[in-house]
């Protein structure tokens, strides 16, 4: 299956490749794996993810909202990445795997490689409609109580869909969304000094001085994307063959990229190979906490947008209640700003029309637009087959340009 019929699967180059493990983090961690073990209360929940997207902060609220409920609390495995997590899925779903008991689980142990199904499992909006078409998730009931409608209405397109997994406001909720970023440019302002400038916009790539010193990711709707940005229009647009000027478009830019990517996109820029990359906000955070010597931005006229949602997969265990309480506790006021502080993304409360966020420190670790830049931006989303196979050949034609 391919992400790049909806979207980009983000992030995948800052995990480590496809191992997992149990979280195992001091007493919080063998607590609340085992909370409520022995003490003839209900099963907890079962939440696959990945590694550094689960706060300390929101394993401690839920265990003490599940044991007030007469739950055991949650028990949580962490997967290296996207790919095994959608592996476990998969297997889920073809019933290639059987769960073990989730007690046999102990901290600090590596588990099985066919672990447990969670009744919750986190899924990148680039995969969404795949998966619904696959058969591999089924819907939830509602929205959770702590999610405003005008929240729910900012996050339809994304999280609703019909039995095609094409995005219909009037479709079923496949996903609760939990975290959202954006796609950014890295850069090295030292290689820039000289100049006079520094990117700050998608347009800024074809400028002749960046000729051959670019990384581009290596992802169809991403790239043909911000060409079309640029023309002023969306990520999303139906008919891009349409368009006179993408073609000449693309392929100028196709001169200016020293090589495309999507993983370790950086490293061309750390070495001096490149002055300019375009890589997903997470990888750029992590990055920029390490070295000092780069620097990011957000596109002033609109980027691509991810985002991160909560989904049950098909075979699941019925847990609706507790499923939608874990889901809709990162959208309680006392603690967004919590888990701000933790993510190296935004958290889905911020993207319901709220733009107090635009003020906070987190801004100065995690890539976000501004009030206008966000207004113009896109999640990426599934297109009829029509529409995508214009955008194959806009990409095979794209690469195929000379570089001279």
């Amino acid at each position: 299956m391919d992400a790049d019929t909806t979207g980009s699967p983000h992030g995948l180059s800052s995990h480590w490749g496809r191992r997992d493990w149990l979280v195992g983090a001091g007493a919080l961690a063998a607590g609340t794996l085992l909370a409520g073990c022995g003490r003839g209360v209900r099963e907890g929940l079962g939440v696959v993810a990945i590694e550094d997207t689960i706060p300390s902060q929101l394993l401690r609220a839920f265990e003490q909202a599940a044991v007030a409920q007469g739950a055991a609390g949650v028990q949580l495995r962490l997967l290296g990445g996207m790919e095994p997590l959608l592996d476990h899925l998969q297997d889920w779903q073809s019933g290639r795997s059987q769960p073990p008991d989730w007690r046999a689980w102990i901290p600090f142990l590596r588990p099985k490689q066919t672990g447990p199904v969670g009744s919750v499992t986190l899924l990148s909006h680039a995969w969404l409609s795949p998966a619904v078409r696959s058969g591999w998730l089924q819907p939830w009931p509602a929205w959770p109580k702590a999610i405003a409608p005008t929240a729910q209405a900012r996050w339809q397109p994304v999280a609703q869909a019909n039995a095609q997994g094409q995005p219909d406001r009037a479709g079923q909720l496949w996903g609760i969304p939990y975290r959202w970023g954006t796609t950014a440019l890295v850069y090295r302002p030292d290689k820039f000094a000289a100049l006079g400038w520094e990117p700050r916009d998608w347009s800024d790539l074809w400028r002749p001085e960046l000729r051959g010193k670019v990384v581009l990711l290596d992802r169809m709707r991403e790239t043909i994307g911000l060409a079309l940005k640029r023309l002023g229009h969306s990520y999303n647009e139906l008919q891009p063959q349409a368009i006179a000027e993408l073609p000449q478009t693309l392929a100028a830019l196709h001169r200016q990229a020293l090589v495309y990517a999507d993983r370790d996109y950086i490293q061309p820029v750390l070495m001096g190979d490149a002055w300019v990359a375009v890589g997903w906000s997470n990888d750029l955070v992590a990055a920029l906490s390490r070295q000092k010597t780069l620097r990011a931005i957000v596109p002033q006229s609109g980027t691509a947008l991810w985002a991160d949602l909560w989904v049950r997969p098909s075979r699941a265990p019925e847990s609706v209640e507790l499923a939608t309480l874990w889901a809709g506790l990162p959208w309680q006021p006392n603690l967004v700003q919590d888990l701000a502080g933790w993510f190296d993304a935004a958290p889905a409360a911020w993207l319901a029309g709220d733009r107090t966020w635009t003020s906070q420190p987190i801004r100065q670790t995690v890539l976000l637009p501004d009030g206008a830049s966000l207004d113009r931006s896109d999640f990426i989303q599934p297109l009829p087959p029509g529409s995508i196979a214009q955008y194959q050949q806009l990409w095979q034609t794209m690469r195929q340009a000379t570089t001279t």
